[in-house]
């Protein structure tokens, strides 16, 4: 026995056996994706068959099955592109040179160009140091934890 009904979307008549009732389809005129309706039951009397517009058959429904995607690289080759751990630090009494202090502009360059991304954490640090005058000195620097 055949069910026929009319596209929700386009209004187009189609018709297709009552197995495919529940299945989901595409309207071969708009393209929809719409489910066949249930066989409607028979009434009591023998009902004039109303007047239909252009008829299609419908294939069965066919299911696809979900497609396994490979990774876009093997393993061992995202492997050897993991960053690793490095950590640089930068005392101020080694960035005065001829009585400039190039303290920020060295560690604000090497923050640029190793990227806001890459960067794990900054450590403000104050060490003593001993410069050639025998003079102990207490300076400052920063340890910078980074990936490259």
């Amino acid at each position: 026995m055949e069910i026929s009904f009319n596209c929700p979307f386009c209004n187009q008549a189609l018709t297709i056996d009552e197995s495919g009732a529940g299945a989901e389809i595409g309207c071969p005129k708009c393209g929809e994706v719409l489910i066949i309706p249930p066989p409607e039951p028979a009434a009591g009397g023998a009902a004039e068959p109303e007047p239909r517009g252009h008829t299609v058959a419908l294939p069965p429904p066919t299911r696809v099955e979900a497609q396994i995607h490979k990774a876009s690289k093997p393993l061992d080759a995202a492997a050897k592109t993991i960053r690793k751990l490095r950590v640089k630090s930068f005392r101020r009494a080694e960035l005065l040179k001829d009585g400039k202090d190039t303290f920020d502009d060295t560690v604000g360059e090497f923050l640029a160009k190793v990227g806001e991304d890459n960067i794990l954490s900054v450590h403000p640090v104050q060490y003593t140091h001993t410069p050639k005058d025998g003079a102990a000195q207490v300076d400052f620097g920063v340890v910078v934890v980074y990936k490259a």
